[in-house]
């Protein structure tokens, strides 16, 4: 059984009367935080998608985690939602990308206790821990305390930032920093 990770952007179209828009990904930063606008960009290697996603305006800019599972996407859940912002391209000899950003304010209201199993840093910088996670785990939110070894701090800020090489390859990094 072949079980790979994949990110998927959808660029939402309802909310300008067309279909939702689903982009490739060469990479993509997101920065979450509670009750102030987050932040996410994606870089697409399609550039030929750029008119369609020009055409909704109105629409979300969502990044989903999904697992491919022998030719079968199963989404886990968003790794960000933000309200469409700014869209660029980039023409090169080698390469031609379209950039799609936002941002969205966003309370999470329900915090709980997390302990991630795959953390790779823990540091105390200026008062306040900061956290690095090898693969991003979508459950953890601005407002969880977060347990890593036997420091517990109330997370503030989500940073995710993933790059996807032409083959598929993921890499991909969390920093979890305190409120």
């Amino acid at each position: 059984m072949s079980d790979q990770v994949v990110y998927i952007c959808t660029v939402t179209g309802a909310e300008n009367g067309l279909p939702d828009l689903v982009l490739p990904i060469s990479s993509f930063q997101s920065r979450r935080r509670s009750g102030t606008d987050s932040y996410l960009k994606v870089t697409s290697p399609s550039l030929e998608l750029y008119d369609a996603a020009a055409a909704r305006p109105d629409g979300d800019v969502v990044v989903t985690l999904a697992h491919l599972v022998n030719g079968t996407v199963i989404p886990q859940g968003e790794v960000a939602r933000v309200n469409f912002g700014d869209l660029g391209f980039s023409k090169e000899a080698n390469a031609q990308t379209v950039t799609l950003s936002g941002t969205k304010q966003v309370t999470y209201a329900s915090p709980k206790a997390v302990a991630p199993t795959s953390a790779t840093s823990l540091s105390l910088s200026g008062g306040k821990w900061r956290a690095g996670i090898a693969i991003p785990d979508i459950s953890i939110n601005p407002g969880d305390t977060v347990t890593v070894g036997s420091a517990s701090f109330v997370a503030g800020l989500i940073t995710t930032s993933v790059s996807i090489d032409s083959n598929g390859n993921v890499r991909s990094t969390m920093g979890l920093s305190e409120a």
